[in-house]
Protein backbone atom coordinates (compact mmCIF):
# COMPACT_ATOMS: atom_id res chain seq x y z
CA UNK A 1 0.00 0.00 0.00
CA UNK A 2 3.13 2.32 -0.12
CA UNK A 3 3.99 4.78 2.63
CA UNK A 4 1.59 7.40 2.35
CA UNK A 5 -0.85 6.04 4.69
CA UNK A 6 -3.34 6.08 1.73
CA UNK A 7 -5.86 2.89 3.15
CA UNK A 8 -8.97 1.04 2.16
CA UNK A 9 -10.19 2.82 5.47
CA UNK A 10 -8.86 6.36 4.83
CA UNK A 11 -10.34 6.25 1.07
CA UNK A 12 -13.85 5.11 2.10
CA UNK A 13 -14.01 7.64 4.98
CA UNK A 14 -12.82 10.47 2.43
CA UNK A 15 -15.42 9.24 0.27
CA UNK A 16 -18.20 9.95 3.36
CA UNK A 17 -16.90 13.06 4.26
CA UNK A 18 -17.93 14.51 0.07
CA UNK A 19 -20.92 12.59 0.56
CA UNK A 20 -21.82 14.26 3.85
CA UNK A 21 -20.35 17.95 2.44
CA UNK A 22 -22.97 17.21 -0.84
CA UNK A 23 -25.75 16.71 1.35
CA UNK A 24 -24.80 20.10 2.86
CA UNK A 25 -23.99 21.68 0.20
CA UNK A 26 -27.77 20.51 -0.89
CA UNK A 27 -28.87 22.06 1.79
CA UNK A 28 -28.31 25.40 1.16
CA UNK A 29 -27.36 25.52 -2.54
CA UNK A 30 -29.90 22.64 -4.71
CA UNK A 31 -29.02 23.79 -7.47
CA UNK A 32 -25.47 23.86 -7.47
CA UNK A 33 -24.78 21.24 -9.75
CA UNK A 34 -21.59 21.77 -10.54
CA UNK A 35 -20.47 21.61 -7.03
CA UNK A 36 -22.79 18.88 -6.01
CA UNK A 37 -21.58 16.89 -9.55
CA UNK A 38 -17.71 17.66 -8.08
CA UNK A 39 -18.61 16.56 -4.72
CA UNK A 40 -20.72 13.30 -5.13
CA UNK A 41 -17.94 12.26 -8.32
CA UNK A 42 -14.99 12.60 -5.61
CA UNK A 43 -17.31 10.54 -3.50
CA UNK A 44 -18.26 8.13 -5.87
CA UNK A 45 -14.12 8.54 -7.44
CA UNK A 46 -12.99 7.59 -3.56
CA UNK A 47 -15.60 4.75 -2.92
CA UNK A 48 -14.25 3.05 -5.95
CA UNK A 49 -10.65 3.44 -4.89
CA UNK A 50 -11.16 2.13 -1.53
CA UNK A 51 -12.52 -1.16 -3.07
CA UNK A 52 -9.72 -1.17 -5.73
CA UNK A 53 -7.45 -1.02 -2.66
CA UNK A 54 -8.69 -3.57 -0.79
CA UNK A 55 -8.58 -5.68 -3.76
CA UNK A 56 -5.26 -5.86 -4.35
CA UNK A 57 -4.68 -2.92 -6.42
CA UNK A 58 -1.14 -0.60 -5.84
CA UNK A 59 -1.01 3.43 -5.19
CA UNK A 60 0.16 3.36 -8.76
CA UNK A 61 -2.44 1.61 -10.48
CA UNK A 62 -4.38 3.89 -8.76
CA UNK A 63 -3.39 7.24 -9.69
CA UNK A 64 -2.91 5.48 -13.72
CA UNK A 65 -6.48 5.22 -13.47
CA UNK A 66 -6.67 8.89 -12.04
CA UNK A 67 -10.53 10.39 -12.43
CA UNK A 68 -11.93 7.99 -14.82
CA UNK A 69 -14.94 6.71 -13.36
CA UNK A 70 -15.97 4.31 -15.76
CA UNK A 71 -12.28 2.79 -15.87
CA UNK A 72 -12.50 2.52 -12.12
CA UNK A 73 -16.18 0.81 -12.07
CA UNK A 74 -15.14 -1.38 -14.81
CA UNK A 75 -11.58 -2.17 -12.96
CA UNK A 76 -13.81 -2.11 -9.85
CA UNK A 77 -16.66 -4.69 -10.96
CA UNK A 78 -14.33 -7.26 -12.38
CA UNK A 79 -13.36 -7.59 -8.64
CA UNK A 80 -16.18 -8.57 -7.70
CA UNK A 81 -18.06 -4.94 -7.42
CA UNK A 82 -21.88 -5.42 -8.00
CA UNK A 83 -23.16 -4.82 -11.57
CA UNK A 84 -25.93 -2.55 -12.01
CA UNK A 85 -26.72 -1.20 -15.32
CA UNK A 86 -28.29 2.17 -13.61
CA UNK A 87 -25.12 2.88 -11.97
CA UNK A 88 -22.83 1.91 -15.57
CA UNK A 89 -25.50 4.56 -17.30
CA UNK A 90 -24.88 7.61 -14.13
CA UNK A 91 -21.37 6.97 -14.14
CA UNK A 92 -20.90 6.80 -18.08
CA UNK A 93 -22.69 10.17 -18.05
CA UNK A 94 -20.68 11.87 -14.77
CA UNK A 95 -17.42 10.62 -15.77
CA UNK A 96 -16.67 12.50 -19.33
CA UNK A 97 -17.17 15.65 -17.32
CA UNK A 98 -16.00 14.54 -14.16
CA UNK A 99 -12.87 13.77 -15.75
CA UNK A 100 -12.33 16.16 -18.04
CA UNK A 101 -12.56 18.61 -14.67
CA UNK A 102 -15.87 20.35 -16.02
CA UNK A 103 -17.26 20.70 -12.40
CA UNK A 104 -14.21 22.14 -11.24
CA UNK A 105 -13.63 24.39 -13.89
CA UNK A 106 -16.63 25.27 -15.09
CA UNK A 107 -17.27 26.99 -18.62
CA UNK A 108 -19.99 28.21 -20.60
CA UNK A 109 -21.66 25.84 -23.03
CA UNK A 110 -24.49 22.98 -23.06
CA UNK A 111 -23.45 20.12 -20.51
CA UNK A 112 -25.31 16.83 -20.49
CA UNK A 113 -25.20 16.11 -16.47
CA UNK A 114 -27.08 13.53 -14.20
CA UNK A 115 -29.11 15.85 -11.68
CA UNK A 116 -27.61 15.56 -7.69
CA UNK A 117 -30.39 13.32 -6.42
CA UNK A 118 -29.66 10.05 -9.09
CA UNK A 119 -25.81 10.78 -8.33
CA UNK A 120 -26.45 10.94 -4.46
CA UNK A 121 -28.05 7.47 -5.06
CA UNK A 122 -25.13 6.06 -6.37
CA UNK A 123 -22.69 7.47 -4.01
CA UNK A 124 -24.53 5.86 -1.10
CA UNK A 125 -25.09 2.46 -2.83
CA UNK A 126 -21.42 2.40 -3.14
CA UNK A 127 -20.46 3.74 -0.42
CA UNK A 128 -22.18 1.41 2.00
CA UNK A 129 -21.51 -1.54 -0.53
CA UNK A 130 -17.74 -0.37 -0.39
CA UNK A 131 -18.17 0.63 3.34
CA UNK A 132 -19.33 -3.16 4.67
CA UNK A 133 -16.69 -4.93 1.57
CA UNK A 134 -14.27 -3.16 4.14
CA UNK A 135 -15.56 -2.71 7.82
CA UNK A 136 -17.84 -5.70 7.96
CA UNK A 137 -21.16 -5.87 7.71
CA UNK A 138 -21.68 -5.22 11.72
CA UNK A 139 -20.03 -1.75 11.45
CA UNK A 140 -21.94 -0.86 8.18
CA UNK A 141 -25.47 -1.63 10.40
CA UNK A 142 -23.49 -0.22 13.41
CA UNK A 143 -23.05 3.16 11.07
CA UNK A 144 -25.42 3.41 8.81
CA UNK A 145 -26.95 6.59 10.17
CA UNK A 146 -23.80 8.03 10.14
CA UNK A 147 -22.74 11.33 7.99
CA UNK A 148 -22.15 10.15 4.06
CA UNK A 149 -23.49 6.37 4.91
CA UNK A 150 -27.07 7.68 5.39
CA UNK A 151 -28.02 10.44 3.04
CA UNK A 152 -28.56 13.40 5.54
CA UNK A 153 -30.38 15.97 2.94
CA UNK A 154 -33.84 16.11 0.58
CA UNK A 155 -31.93 16.38 -2.67
CA UNK A 156 -34.59 17.82 -5.55
CA UNK A 157 -35.85 15.51 -8.18
CA UNK A 158 -36.03 18.24 -10.61
CA UNK A 159 -33.31 20.98 -11.00
CA UNK A 160 -32.64 24.62 -12.28
CA UNK A 161 -28.75 24.67 -12.84
CA UNK A 162 -29.07 28.34 -13.21
CA UNK A 163 -30.90 29.71 -10.38
CA UNK A 164 -28.00 28.22 -7.52
CA UNK A 165 -27.80 31.79 -6.29
CA UNK A 166 -31.09 32.79 -5.98
CA UNK A 167 -30.36 34.60 -2.75
CA UNK A 168 -27.86 37.29 -5.02
CA UNK A 169 -29.22 40.59 -4.82
CA UNK A 170 -29.62 41.14 -8.73
CA UNK A 171 -28.53 38.53 -11.60
CA UNK A 172 -25.48 40.58 -11.98
CA UNK A 173 -24.35 39.31 -8.50
CA UNK A 174 -24.63 35.45 -10.28
CA UNK A 175 -21.70 33.47 -10.81
CA UNK A 176 -19.38 36.17 -9.30
CA UNK A 177 -19.15 34.86 -6.02
CA UNK A 178 -22.07 36.31 -3.77
CA UNK A 179 -23.28 33.53 -1.85
CA UNK A 180 -25.68 35.59 0.42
Amino acid sequence: MGTSGLTPGTLIDGARMYAASADAVNDRYPNALHVLSHLLGMSIKLALKAYLLNNGATERELRRMGHDLRLLLLRAESHGLRNTGSRRFRLGVLGANYMDRLFAYPAEGNLTAIIPVRLREVAGELIKEVFGHIKGRGALAECQSEPGLAQLSEYPEDLDASAWALAAASSQCRGRGSLR
